[in-house]
């Protein structure tokens, strides 16, 4: 059994990958493929989301930007192939960035964050517009970042927003505005990231807490062949795609969690049990820290790459358990279409 993770005080500036070897007790350097010349991203330096702003199915990238830009939305076309398109998020220097569904309309709209709060409201896939000030997030200090999780189990996404001194949360009313409640309720706890599974060998190759000097990252399936790839914001050069290429030591299993409204169940957690034990993984867009992460809950199956039992408890509290489905796609799991457990 690979020993567990290790970290080391420094790191080369810049280096996913070796941020990697270092995590995994692997020195190759075969993980990973930088695919940046065919994407054509440019010079784009910032914060990372991803997001399926076109709800076609593929992950998409949004990176903040500064000045009038406001930032960079890449359309993923597939193959490796993005585009960028206009999105309307203007006006400031963005200094971070999540993607959540607010509006519960089953598209993701973004929050951004820098001087101040920025909310814009995705308008079905063809652009953004600016909710700020109707969302009352207007008049509100930003802080160093922010998730979204449904604090209340009210059905809607709240936001906790960390500052300096505290976490800070605004209430999601459910009509398009936030609240921003008293002190007394800000040090709630959010979860954090999602583990990240690369050679699906059944083990988290946890690289996700750790932040590199002077760049972002991100971790999702961005070609859509089951296994998890890399975006990473280096000063001096833009994005980098980087993608997955290690050899595979088992099968996988990729799940689309949606809410009773057909929106992303964010929040929802996963228990995944094998021949070898249980798995865990949330259905987390960011965390507090570390990588934006795909909304769709991965696993690496090992060698065995046998299901038992696929358990859900979503985000009001409710558990339920699904058919094992099959190996090797991403498999759709609606809340109220399980069945239900204690």
């Amino acid at each position: 059994m690979r020993r567990p993770p290790t970290w080391t005080a420094t790191w080369i500036p810049s280096s996913v990958l070796a941020v990697l070897a270092s995590a995994c007790g692997d020195a190759s350097q075969d993980w990973f493929a930088d695919r940046s010349e065919d994407v054509g991203a440019g010079a784009v330096n910032g914060e990372i989301a991803l997001l399926d702003f076109d709800a076609d199915g593929r992950l998409d990238v949004f990176c903040t930007g500064t000045g009038e830009a406001g930032g960079a939305m890449l359309r993923n076309l597939g193959n490796w192939r993005f585009e960028s398109v206009a999105n309307g998020v203007t006006r400031r220097s963005w200094s971070a960035c999540l993607a959540f569904d607010y509006d519960g309309d089953a598209d993701d709209d973004l929050l951004v964050l820098g001087s101040g709060f920025g909310l814009f409201r995705n308008e079905g896939g063809t652009g953004f517009t600016d909710a700020t000030i109707e969302s009352g997030l207007h008049q509100e200090a930003a802080g160093e970042a922010a998730v979204a999780v449904d604090f209340d189990r009210d059905a809607d996404l709240d936001l906790v927003v960390v500052r300096s001194e505290a976490h800070v949360i605004f209430r999601n009313d459910g009509d398009g505005t936030f609240t921003r409640l008293d002190s007394t309720r800000s040090t709630i706890s959010a979860p954090g990231p999602t583990g990240a599974d690369f050679d699906h060998d059944g083990e988290v190759d946890a690289f996700a807490d750790i932040a590199l000097a002077g760049s972002a990252v991100a971790c999702g399936d961005l070609d859509d062949d089951g296994d998890l790839d890399l975006v990473e914001s280096r000063p001096g050069r833009g994005l980098v795609f980087l993608e997955n290429v290690a050899e595979k030591k088992g099968r996988w299993l990729g799940l689309r969690l949606y809410d009773q409204r057909g929106c992303w169940a964010i929040g929802a957690e996963v228990e995944l049990t094998t021949k070898t034990g249980t798995m865990r993984r949330r259905c987390l867009a960011k965390g507090f820290s570390g990588p934006a992460c795909d909304p769709r809950v991965h696993f690496g199956l090992g060698g065995t790459g046998e299901v038992h039992e696929i358990r859900v408890r979503w985000a009001d509290g409710t558990q339920e358990v699904f058919a094992k489905g099959v190996r090797g796609v991403y498999k759709n799991l609606h809340a109220g279409l399980g069945q239900l457990r204690d």
